[in-house]
């Protein structure tokens, strides 16, 4: 589960490895066009990256520039609200794909 803070700077950077990551907004809505109620909406999978911390000597290398869209998994890393905005700070290692294909779209 992950763990909520405020911040109230308007500049975060991530230490030791971590990512600041913006998430998407989930679906609210079935294919079906059935709204989801509030309680049943899960935390989406993907988001923007928007800063990156200095790399630890035994973590693994990631690729990933601000800016990219990537693949997380719903239930990791702590939010935290900066400027009534919440984001999700995670670990490299929880970091599971970059999405080319919306990098393309863009």
């Amino acid at each position: 589960m992950s763990q909520s803070h405020k911040v109230q700077t308007t500049t975060v950077t991530p230490v030791g490895g971590r990512i600041l990551v913006r998430r998407h907004a989930p679906d609210i809505f079935t294919r079906q066009g059935l709204l989801i109620p509030d309680n049943a909406v899960r935390p989406a999978e993907n988001g923007t990256v928007l800063a990156i911390g200095k790399k630890r000597r035994k973590q693994p290398h990631v690729d990933v520039e601000v800016g990219d869209e990537v693949v997380l998994e719903q239930f990791v890393g702590t939010e935290i609200c900066v400027d009534g905005e919440w984001l999700t700070l995670i670990s490299r290692d929880q970091l599971h794909a970059i999405n080319k294909d919306a990098l393309d779209t863009v």
